[in-house]
């Protein structure tokens, strides 16, 4: 019931955006029919609680994406942990002030998508700003990144 509820809230929007849009419509409909002098009131209350029902879903889906994002963000930062560490590479000593370089043997290159392969959690500094990314040997020269302490 509660898994993928990022996708749940994003449907959500948009069944609330269709009902709110034909129920706008419906009203209009039936504002108009009994009297010639609401026909203006009824074309729109039709056409702009339509487009406020539109955009009002607006935020509700852009919950529904941050939430999504975030568990991808989650799960990437899970593949980080301590038991995908392979027991021969020798530990750093850990505080609480400084990042850790450790190489995983299963990881998967940020950049070039090669699976499989040694990866260093990296920084790279270019046009595009700062980011830290999880590189293979190839790319950590390729993009002149260095390893993170």
């Amino acid at each position: 019931m509660f898994k993928k509820i990022g996708a749940k809230i994003k449907t959500l929007a948009e069944v609330m955006c269709w009902v709110g849009i034909i129920a706008c419509i419906i009203t209009g409909i039936v504002f108009m029919t009994p009297d010639v002098h609401l026909i203006l009131a009824g074309i729109l209350i039709a056409v702009v609680g339509s487009l406020l029902s539109w955009i009002g879903s607006f935020v509700l889906y852009g919950f529904g994406q941050l939430v999504e994002n975030s568990d991808i963000i989650a799960n990437r930062n899970s593949h980080n942990d301590v038991d995908s560490i392979d027991s021969s590479d020798s530990l750093p000593h850990f505080s609480s002030n400084n990042m850790r370089s450790v190489k995983i043997k299963t990881g998967k290159c940020e950049m070039c998508g090669t699976d499989n392969v040694d990866v260093i959690n990296c920084k790279i500094v270019d046009d595009m700003g700062t980011r830290y990314r999880k590189l293979c040997s190839n790319c950590q020269s390729k993009y002149n990144a260095t390893s993170t302490k």
